[in-house]
This record gives structure tokens, sequence and C-alpha cells, in this order.
């Protein structure tokens, strides 16, 4: 399986540096923050900011079932739909939407 392409990557790399530098968030929330994103443009198959930002309820319901196919346990859970909630407003600020 490969990485994001490089549109996906730049996103993800200024999601992280948002995270880090804006958010002051700490090292362990920045790398699960940006795993949960990365999860969810893979799954998804998006790669830009307007893309990510209109994704609709049925594609995160999907995203999140997937995730908890796998077994995610309910609070963690919560905190990956945290991460996926701010970094559709993250991307949403960027596309200006």
């Amino acid at each position: 399986m490969s990485g994001p392409g490089p549109a996906a990557a730049h996103l993800l790399a200024d999601w992280r540096a948002h995270l880090a530098l804006a958010r002051r968030r700490s090292p362990h929330t920045v790398a699960a923050y940006g795993a949960a994103a990365a999860r969810l443009l893979a799954c998804c198959g998006v790669d830009s900011d307007v893309a990510v930002a209109r994704l609709t309820i049925a594609e995160l319901r999907r995203f999140m079932a997937e995730r908890h196919a796998d077994g995610l346990r309910a609070t963690s859970a919560a905190r990956e739909l945290s991460a996926i909630k701010a970094f559709i407003r993250f991307a949403a600020d960027r596309a200006g939407i």
C-alpha cells in the first residue's frame, strides 16, 4: 500500500504543523490527530482541503463504522471523531468554506 499523494501529503503536513505550532498540541496529540486525518483521507479517497470540507455525513459514518469494525473502542472512537472534526474545520477554513 502506498502513502498519500503529494496533495494529501502537503495537507497532512500543514495539519500537523498547525496542531504543533498554532494550537501548541503535544507531540503525541499531533501524531494521533495526524494519523486520524491520514486514515480519513485514505478511506474517503480525498486529497484536498475542499474535498475534505465537503465530505458528507454518510462518508464520515462509513469511516467511523470501518474504524469500529477494525476494533476501535468507544473512548478511542471519541478521540478519533474529535480529531476528524477538527481536521475538517481546518480544511474548511483553508478552503474558505
